[in-house]
C-alpha cells in the first residue's frame, strides 16, 4: 500500500508507493529531499511499472506513485531507483544512474557508453600529442591570422604608446593612455576569444568552421579587458583583505609598506592561482552556468581533482613557450635589442632610406632633427618593426593553435570530472561563494542605481529629483553659497536612497533581483515554513524588500561583509536572510 510521507521544506504531503520504502527521493515541488520509512515492502521489485502515457488523476496522491513522478501541471519527478531529478516527457533513460526507468535495467549499451569516461581519459593521454599536431596543421590558416592580428595590434600598441609620450596637453594624452589600453588587451582578447570557440566546439561535439570565426574589434577587447581583470576577480576575498589593509593604511593603522607588501603579494597569489586555473576556467565560461569560473574555491577544487590534464596542459605549455621565447630571444641577441623601436640596426636602415629619399627630393643635406625628417624616419620604424615582427607572430601563432586545441580535448575527455552546471532545477539554494560573487557586483553597481533601476518608475523619478537636488547644492558649494557640511547632508541623502533603490525595489519587483543577482541567474524567495507553497513563490512585496534591504545594510555593509560569512555555517543561508524570512535560489531551467 502507498505510504503518505511529508516534506520537511515545503510540507507538502506526498503518496508514495511501496517500493520507494527505506528510500530517499526528491520532492516534486521544492527539490527537497524526503526519506521513505521503511517497511515490509524493502525488497526491490522485479519490474518497474511503465511510465503512463497519459495524465494523472487530481486525487491529492503522489499521481500514482513513482510510476509518474510528475504533480499535476510538473513534467519533472525522481528516479525511482536513484532518486535523483528526471523528465518522463523527454527521458527514457535516468541521466544519473543509468538504468531504464520502466524495466530499472541497464543496457548493454549504457554500460558501454558509461565505461568510456576511463577510456575517454586513457585516449587523451596518449594521443594529445598527435591530435593537436594534426588540429595545428588542418587549422593553420587560423594560425596565420593570430600571428597576423598580433602583429597589427602590436604595433598600434606601440604606436599609441609614442603618442602618450608625445602629447603634451592632458585631454589628448588621456585619449592616447586609452587607446594604448585596448590596442594591448586586443592579443590576449583574440586568444581567449579563439581559445573558446575551439573548447565550445569539443564541449558540444561542433564542426569548426574557420570562414564562420571573424575578428570583432570590440568582442576581443572586452574579452582581453576581462582576461586582465578576471585572475583579480578570481581573487576577489583576497582584494577584499587587501581593501582592509587599505583601510586600516589610511586610518594610519596600518604602516604604508605593509599595504605595499600585500598588494604585492596578493597580486602574485591571484595571477599565479589564475594561471594554474585558467584551462578548466575557459572550460566553465563555455558551460551554460558559468559562475564557477570566477569562485577560486570551485576552481582550485576542480583543478586538483584534474590535476592530471591540467599538468600536461602547463608542461606543454613550458615547453612551446621555451621555444616561443627562444626564437625572438636570440633574433634579438644577435640582432641589436628586443626593443625595435630602438634597435640600433633599424635605425641605422631607417635613416639611410629617409637621407636617400630626400636627396632625391633635392635636399643635398638632411637634417636629422628636422620635422620631415623624423616623419619619414617614424613611418620607416614602423614599417621595419612589422616586417621584423611579422614572421615571429605567425611561428607564434602555431603553439598558440596548439594549446587551444589542448584546451578542446582536455574539455570533451574530462566532462564527468569538471563538474559543469549545464542545468540548474528552479528553487536550489544558492552557495556562498556565488552570493559573494553578486554581491561584489552589485557593490559596484549601486552609485548607479537611478540609470540601472527602472522596475518603479515613480522610484526612479524620487531618484533623479535628489541627483537633481544634489546637484544644485554642490554648485551652491562651488559659488561659496554655503559651507560644504550641507552638501555633504544632502550626499548622505543621495546614497541612502539610491542603495534602497537598488537593493529593495528590484526584489519587489518580478524579476525578485539585483543586477548582481540576474547576471548569475539567481532570484529571492520567501522562506517562512508558515506560507504555503504557493505564497513563497509569489515575489516579495516593497515592505519585505525593504525590511530585507535594511538588514543588509546595516549587518553586511555596515559591518563590511562579514555577517555574510554566517552563511558558510547556516547551510549556506547568513543570518540577515533567516531574520527577513527569505533565501536566495537559483531560478534555474523548468
Amino acid at each position: 500500500m502507498p505510504v503518505k510521507v511529508r516534506c520537511g521544506e515545503c510540507e507538502q504531503v506526498l503518496n508514495v508507493p511501496d517500493k520507494a520504502r527505506g528510500k530517499t527521493i526528491a520532492c516534486p515541488k521544492c527539490s527537497g529531499k524526503i526519506k521513505v520509512p521503511a517497511g515490509e515492502a524493502d525488497a526491490p521489485p522485479a519490474k518497474a511499472p511503465s511510465k503512463p502515457k497519459g495524465k494523472s488523476q487530481d486525487d491529492g496522491s503522489f499521481l500514482g506513485g513513482i510510476d509518474d513522478h510528475r504533480m499535476e501541471d510538473q513534467d519533472e519527478g525522481v528516479c525511482p531507483f536513484c532518486a535523483e531529478p528526471v523528465d518522463f516527457e523527454e527521458d527514457e533513460i535516468c541521466p544519473s544512474c543509468g538504468r531504464d526507468l520502466e524495466t530499472g535495467l541497464m543496457s548493454a549499451k549504457e554500460k558501454k557508453k558509461r565505461s568510456k569516461e576511463g577510456k575517454s581519459s586513457a585516449h587523451f593521454y596518449k594521443n594529445f600529442l598527435g591530435e593537436c599536431w594534426e588540429f595545428t596543421k588542418e587549422f593553420k590558416s587560423l594560425a596565420i591570422r593570430t600571428g597576423m592580428y598580433n602583429t597589427m595590434f602590436s604595433l598600434m600598441y606601440f604606436a599609441c604608446l609614442f603618442m602618450v609620450g608625445y602629447c603634451e596637453n592632458i585631454p589628448p594624452m588621456i585619449f592616447w593612455f586609452v587607446m594604448t589600453v585596448l590596442t594591448g588587451v586586443a592579443t590576449p582578447g583574440w586568444f581567449w576569444f579563439l581559445t573558446k570557440k575551439i573548447v565550445h566546439a569539443h564541449l558540444y561535439n561542433e564542426k569548426i568552421e574557420t570562414d564562420r570565426i571573424f575578428y570583432d574589434f570590440f568582442t576581443v577587447v572586452s574579452l582581453g579587458l576581462g582576461m586582465c581583470i578576471w585572475p583579480f576577480l578570481l581573487g576577489l576575498p583576497f582584494l577584499h583583505a587587501l581593501l582592509m589593509v587599505a583601510g586600516g593604511e589610511y586610518f594610519e593603522l596600518v604602516p604604508p609598506e605593509v599595504l605595499f607588501y600585500a598588494a604585492v603579494g596578493i597580486g602574485g597569489v591571484c595571477s599565479l592561482l589564475a594561471s594554474f586555473a585558467f584551462p578548466v576556467a575557459t572550460i566553465h565560461l563555455c558551460a551554460r552556468y558559468k559562475h564557477k569560473a570566477w569562485i577560486m574555491a570551485d576552481m582550485l577544487r576542480i583543478a586538483f581533482h584534474n590535476i592530471g590534464p591540467i599538468m600536461v596542459y602547463h608542461l606543454t605549455a613550458i615547453c612551446l613557450g621555451l621555444v616561443v621565447v627562444a626564437i625572438p630571444t636570440l633574433v634579438a641577441f644577435f640582432g641589436g635589442g628586443v626593443l625595435l623601436f630602438t634597435n640600433p640596426h633599424l635605425l641605422g636602415w631607417a635613416d639611410q632610406v629617409v637621407v636617400w629619399f630626400l636627396k632625391l627630393t633635392g635636399d643635398a643635406n638632411p637634417a636629422a632633427d628636422g620635422f620631415v625628417y623624423n616623419l619619414i624616419k617614424i613611418g620607416m620604424m614602423f614599417t621595419f618593426a612589422g616586417l621584423a615582427m611579422a614572421p615571429i607572430q605567425i611561428l607564434a601563432g602555431f603553439p598558440a593553435i596548439f594549446m587551444m586545441k589542448l584546451n578542446g580535448l582536455i574539455a570533451r575527455h574530462f566532462q564527468h570530472t569538471l563538474d559543469l552546471d549545464q542545468m540548474i532545477r528552479p528553487g536550489v539554494q544558492a552557495g556562498f561563494w556565488v552570493r559573494y560573487l553578486a554581491g561584489a557586483t552589485d557593490f559596484v553597481c549601486v552609485p548607479l542605481a537611478s540609470f540601472l533601476v527602472s522596475a518603479d518608475p515613480k522610484q526612479k523619478m524620487i531618484a533623479w529629483a535628489i541627483n537633481g537636488v544634489l546637484t544644485v547644492v554642490w554648485i551652491g558649494v562651488f559659488m561659496e553659497w554655503y559651507s560644504e557640511d550641507v552638501a555633504y547632508k544632502a550626499a548622505y541623502l543621495w546614497v541612502l536612497y539610491n542603495n534602497w533603490l537598488y537593493y529593495a525595489v528590484p526584489m519587489a519587483s518580478t524579476n525578485r533581483a539585483t543586477l548582481g543577482m540576474e547576471a548569475f541567474g539567481l532570484i529571492v524567495m520567501r522562506d517562512n515554513p508558515e506560507l504555503k507553497q504557493k505564497d513563497q513563490d509569489k515575489p516579495l512585496t516593497l515592505k519585505e524588500s525593504s525590511f530585507r534591504w535594511f538588514l543588509h545594510l546595516v549587518f553586511v555593509q555596515g559591518l563590511f561583509g562579514f555577517i555574510s560569512l554566517s552563511g558558510l555555517f547556516n547551510n549556506g543561508k547568513p543570518l540577515h536572510d533567516v531574520w527577513s524570512k527569505t533565501k536566495i535560489v537559483f531560478k534555474g531551467d523548468k
